[in-house]
């Protein structure tokens, strides 16, 4: 368990770069591949090829590169900026936050850290998110640290604000 007492006033963490450095590499190759396809006539396959993974690797270089995608916690609450956007929560607004896995064949191949407002009216994606997940929000990303450390640094700010 953290130790709440010795929690920094504001921690900014930043996603970890390793799958974007991977999609990076992968999305370039394919675009790469399909710009050869086209420089040899195969105009629609290779153009379908080059033009999606032309965006996906614009959009690898923008997750890998970007300072803004951050994850700040404070001591009253915390705020997440993702792809343009902007939100916080006061920690007393939020439930426990747990950690969510989705595996296939025994292997995880998706992690989130979750958690529900508690204030919020649901909406019909809140519901679909509870019952698959069991909490109606999501944090985007774990910010290169394991699930659930990230839950329990993000529980310990919470127990230090509300007093539990």
């Amino acid at each position: 368990m953290t130790d709440a007492s010795h929690l920094p006033e504001e921690q900014i963490l930043r996603p970890g770069t390793t799958k974007w450095k991977w999609m990076l590499w992968g999305s370039g190759a394919f675009a790469a591949i399909g710009a050869v396809m086209v420089a040899s006539g195969e105009t629609v396959d290779g153009g379908m090829a080059l033009a999606f993974f032309g965006v996906c690797t614009a959009l690898s270089a923008f997750m890998l590169y970007s300072r803004n995608q951050t994850l700040t916690l404070r001591s009253d609450g915390f705020e997440v900026r993702h792809m343009g956007r902007n939100w916080s929560y006061a920690w007393q607004d939020v439930s426990e936050f747990k950690t969510w896995h989705r595996k296939q064949s025994g292997i995880t191949y998706m992690k989130a850290v979750t958690f529900s407002p508690l204030n919020e009216k649901g909406s019909l994606l809140k519901t679909v998110n509870k019952k698959l997940a069991g909490n109606e929000g999501s944090l985007p990303d774990t910010y290169g640290m394991d699930g659930e450390e990230l839950a329990e640094l993000m529980n310990a700010y919470r127990r230090q604000a509300i007093g539990a």
